[in-house]
């Protein structure tokens, strides 16, 4: 095998039976697949059914599935992070691709990632990743090309925009599909005690120092993503993943950048995040939905002050 193409995934069948889909059709064949399940399943006959039945839709695919993966350290929770680095430090093959299981993408996709990947590294750098153009879902809307720096005036990544080039060098991106050489993801890892975005925010802005990440405008999956409530379009989630997604991107600045660059991200993005926040929360959220994600909101200022994150 030539590639290991990972997907770590919550056991929604009619999610990730999309992205399977995606690579049955693939006219690049040598490639395996790697379903890591985040979900403890408490009849394993259950799951030995349902593997069963994936196994034989997708006969055609070398497809390999694990599920009750346990974190033996002091991180407990499965997150993305963990399940990518459980095959990433076991993987035999040359070549990665980490793929979230809410994508689809063309028939050629691996075979012209392995063309990008060999022209653009004898061309630009001694060592890459490949990154995707990401679609919303099947339309022509331009979700994200990647991030070209972080504002930590702000506290957040700045949109790159390929506009009329073919490929450009990015800083960061943020999931879907990061292909690239076995060696790399094994010496970088995912760092394990984030989640929600950051945890790749975090990995490819270290990858970025020492090799390089490249975007790509022919390179395209369509990121099938669920639909979204009001607040989630507005970047507020449930009161659990508000809490998280704040507290961790916290916890990136702090793991990153300089003294005056946290100064300015604790002074600026404190103050003016929440009140951003708070005001569409009473605006547009529906009690007890809003009074449960000002709690959290809350909750992560005051963990933050009391330096817990």
């Amino acid at each position: 095998m030539k590639i290991s193409v990972v997907i770590p995934s919550r056991w929604n069948i009619e999610i990730f039976g999309n992205i399977l889909k995606s690579l049955n059709n693939q006219t690049f064949k040598d490639f395996e697949v790697i379903l890591i399940v985040d979900r403890l399943f408490d009849d394993k006959n259950n799951f030995w059914i349902w593997e069963n039945q994936i196994i034989s839709d997708f006969k055609e695919l070398d497809i390999k599935i694990f599920c009750n993966v346990n974190h033996d350290g002091e991180w407990k929770q499965n997150n993305a992070s963990f399940l990518r680095n459980v095959w990433i430090l076991n993987s035999k093959w040359e070549f990665i691709n980490i793929f979230d299981d809410d994508i689809i993408f063309w028939n050629d996709y691996l075979g012209k990632s392995l063309e990008y990947h060999d022209s653009l590294k004898n061309k630009e750098w001694k060592e890459i990743l490949i990154a995707p153009t990401m679609i919303y879902r099947e339309t022509n809307i331009v979700q994200s090309q990647g991030f070209s720096y972080f504002n930590f005036w702000f506290c957040r990544p700045v949109a790159y925009d390929l506009w009329n080039k073919e490929y450009g060098k990015i800083r960061m991106f943020s999931g879907n599909s990061l292909f690239g050489k076995s060696e790399i993801f094994k010496e970088i890892l995912f760092d394990e005690t984030f989640d929600f975005v950051n945890e790749d925010l975090d990995f490819t802005y270290r990858v970025s120092k020492k090799y390089g990440i490249f975007v790509l405008k022919d390179l395209i999956v369509n990121h099938m993503e669920r639909d979204k409530t009001t607040l989630e379009n507005l970047r507020i989630w449930s009161a659990y993943q508000s809490y998280k997604r704040a507290k961790h991107r916290i916890r990136f600045v702090k793991k990153n950048w300089n003294f005056c660059q946290k100064c300015a991200a604790y002074s600026v993005w404190l103050l003016w995040n929440n009140l951003w926040m708070t005001n569409r929360i009473l605006k547009y959220g529906k009690s007890p939905e809003k009074f449960g994600i000002l709690r959290a909101f809350v909750k992560w200022v005051y963990d933050w002050i009391r330096f817990r994150i």
